[in-house]
């Protein structure tokens, strides 16, 4: 148990350290108004949530220099730019193509810049790369950044589009007027992905998509939940402890099967009872004071419950082998550019 967290712990501090060396932590205050205000935008009905709005709200908490009115308004230009590139009748699958066209095709409307995958940090190891302002601004995005603006600038235009997930990535889902489901692979292009080619990329138990946490499209608010979880990797690259476990408790009280809630809770219990209760009393020790011991005893069986409710979902860690099969295809990619 103690190897699980410690790798999980070690995985999203990798992810975001390169990005916390460089940013102010907020102060104390600012973490119940962070949650105060994603709570808020959570509660709302999902027809009211601007995901767009929610994202860059939230990435602000993270980076303040953010300027959320005026990147709210650069997303309405896009999604007027992409309007005029369709007739008003369009179906949606014309929308779809004008969208993708707009975003991974160079040409006047993107300054002939199109957005790509940004292969120099395929595994969002800078916490930079992941914010949706960034994105704009570089052109150049991961898994968290490229579905997000699809779906946001989908929405803007009209189309039935949301986020879906696999193990540590996320796509698109995309319904016709007929009901029928399409995956985007906004990391490629914009490309169609059938549901056995993600099966075969992405190492995931039949557990876990009988429970659907993964593979399935997320309502509104579930897909925002998903943004969070940067928000989350911020908190801990600092090392910020009980904010990390309210914002993930609040994150499952919208979105029970969040497995990434689930993990974020497992991994801060943990080292709430190694840092602080194993270290300075070198546990088992019979110095620690029995209120202590038992403090020390309830945070590592709220880590245990966390880590097993997530297996219970059909979870299971990310493989070496997975890993590596993943940065090979990053170097193909790579080197047909």
């Amino acid at each position: 148990m103690k190897t699980l967290l410690h790798s999980l712990a070690a995985l999203l501090l990798s992810g975001a350290a390169a990005f916390a060396q460089n940013t102010p932590l907020p102060k104390p205050v600012a973490f119940t108004a962070h949650l105060q205000s994603i709570k808020a935008e959570l509660e709302k009905p999902e027809e009211a949530l601007d995901l767009g709005e929610f994202i860059l709200t939230l990435q602000r908490m993270i980076d303040p220099g953010i300027d959320v009115p005026g990147n709210l308004r650069r997303l309405d230009d896009m999604a007027n730019e992409i309007n005029a590139m369709f007739p008003v009748m369009a179906t949606g699958m014309v929308k779809v193509e004008a969208l993708k066209k707009y975003l991974y095709v160079a040409g006047p409307w993107n300054g002939n810049r199109p957005f790509q995958y940004d292969l120099d940090d395929p595994l969002g190891k800078n916490l930079h790369n992941k914010l949706l302002s960034s994105y704009l601004d570089t052109h150049k995005g991961n898994c968290v950044s490229m579905p997000s603006l699809f779906v946001v600038l989908g929405q803007r235009i009209g189309l039935n589009v949301t986020l879906a997930t696999v193990p540590r990535h996320i796509f698109v889902k995309y319904r016709d007027e007929g009901g029928w489901i399409y995956n985007i692979e906004t990391t490629s292009g914009g490309g169609f992905a059938r549901d056995a080619w993600l099966r075969q990329l992405y190492e995931m138990t039949d557990l876990s998509l009988r429970t659907g946490i993964y593979m399935r499209p997320l309502s509104k608010k579930e897909a925002a939940i998903v943004m969070v979880d940067t928000l989350l990797e911020f908190y801990e690259a600092n090392g910020v402890l009980q904010a990390r476990v309210d914002l993930a408790l609040l994150s499952l009280r919208h979105a029970p099967r969040h497995v990434t809630g689930m993990l974020h809770l497992a991994a801060t219990y943990g080292w709430m009872a190694e840092v602080s209760y194993r270290l300075d009393y070198n546990s088992p020790d019979p110095r620690m004071p029995l209120k202590e011991r038992l403090k020390y005893l309830e945070l590592n069986r709220q880590a245990m419950e966390w880590d097993q409710r997530a297996q219970s979902l059909g979870w299971q860690p990310s493989s070496p082998e997975a890993e590596a099969a993943y940065l090979r295809r990053v170097e193909d990619a790579r080197k047909s550019l």
